[in-house]
């Protein structure tokens, strides 16, 4: 009986210390200080960009290494955080995209004479989210511009970009893209030449252009803006070639599309309003349900003659409790599209029948 009890006890004390392993292995570490970039946060567009963080105390920089992306979760791929500054430089096209939404997460592996017991192995910190801008770009002439002098070159410019870049411009009177977002059959190429008086603007002067709309848009070459060994497409924009002034005005406005909030109860449908504003008159609209980060429920909705700010509406049944966004975004039939716009939508329970 003793010997029996013995062999329990031995066993409940292996699950304890394989437990005690396990949480180990998954511990969290403290929430570094001086994090940078910050949960959330916008950062502004550049040839590189800076991680930041300060050690927990007790702890040396060289413990801690980055993990971005799609390697959050494996610690064996990111760079190590430099010691004294306890940074990480990562350049564009390496690791970073811009004009993208990324995570990024530290990971400190701290096995030294000072890490016995519970602080040895690895530990992680919390998932940080951040946006990187796309180059703050200022182009002339604006999208939908009309030209109808056609004595000079057509002077298309950027500015506002990476002056250590180099671009070419690409112009095509259709405006079909490749996989990569570029004009795939380009009657026009030109390289774009830096400017004498302001290094951060890039110019092109196009000629022979017949009357006729056109659609351009500057590529960055080279790795900055993607995976090695591609380019980072601009914006397509468009240019109307009349010099007698007989065709047409572009329709250059995107339809204003405003969701408004609403509250339902569970199990029964609800009925999400949303306003468009369309000077064409015509277009389509994309409604989500978001839970979170997560998309519930999703429509596109065809619109044909808009009136001015007409309000239209979808039915959705909800299942569950809670708070959810009911977010839109419009486009018409130039490919002009809004921005996305979100309102609250509070859902709560069904309300019990009274005797």
């Amino acid at each position: 009986m003793a010997a029996r009890r013995s062999a329990f006890i031995a066993s409940l004390l292996l699950l304890a210390a394989l437990a005690v392993g396990t949480s180990t292995a998954q511990a969290g570490l403290n929430a570094p200080k001086g994090v940078s970039p910050a949960a959330n946060q916008s950062v502004p567009f550049g040839d590189a960009l800076v991680f930041a963080m300060t050690p927990e105390p007790g702890h040396q920089c060289s413990e801690y290494f980055l993990a971005l992306d799609q390697h959050a979760d494996d610690p064996h791929v990111g760079p190590r955080f430099e010691h004294p500054s306890c940074s990480v430089v990562v350049a564009l096209g390496s690791e970073l995209r811009a004009d993208a939404h990324h995570t990024w997460r530290v990971w400190r592996n701290c096995s030294g004479p000072s890490c016995n017991g519970p602080g040895a192995g690895w530990h992680r910190s919390a998932r940080r989210s951040f946006h990187l801008d796309g180059p703050a770009v200022r182009t002339n002439p604006k999208d939908g511009a009309t030209v109808s002098d056609l004595a000079f070159p057509i002077e298309l410019s950027m500015s506002a970009l990476t002056a250590s870049a180099s671009f070419t411009i690409r112009m095509s009177s259709s405006a079909s893209l490749d996989a990569v977002g570029k004009l795939s059959s380009p009657q026009i190429t030109v390289p774009a030449s830096r400017s004498a008086s302001d290094p951060t603007s890039h110019l092109a002067l196009i000629t022979g252009l017949e009357p006729g709309l056109y659609y351009w848009q500057w590529v960055r070459t080279g790795s900055a803006c993607g995976s090695s060994g591609t380019d980072c497409p601009g914006p397509l924009l468009r240019i109307l070639v009349d010099p007698t002034g007989t065709l047409p005005a572009l329709d250059v406005f995107a339809p204003r599309v405003k969701p408004l909030s609403a509250k339902g109860r569970v199990g029964k449908g609800l009925k999400l309003r949303y306003s468009v504003l369309e000077d064409q008159g015509q277009g389509q609209v994309t409604v989500w349900i978001y839970k979170g980060r997560k998309v519930r429920k999703r429509w596109r909705i065809w619109l044909g003659r808009v009136e001015p700010r007409k309000v239209f509406h979808v039915v959705w049944k909800p299942r569950k409790v809670g708070r959810y966004r009911l977010c839109t975004r419009g486009r018409d039939g130039a490919k002009n599209t809004s921005k996305r716009r979100c309102a609250r939508v509070t859902i709560s329970a069904r309300k019990l029948a009274t005797r």
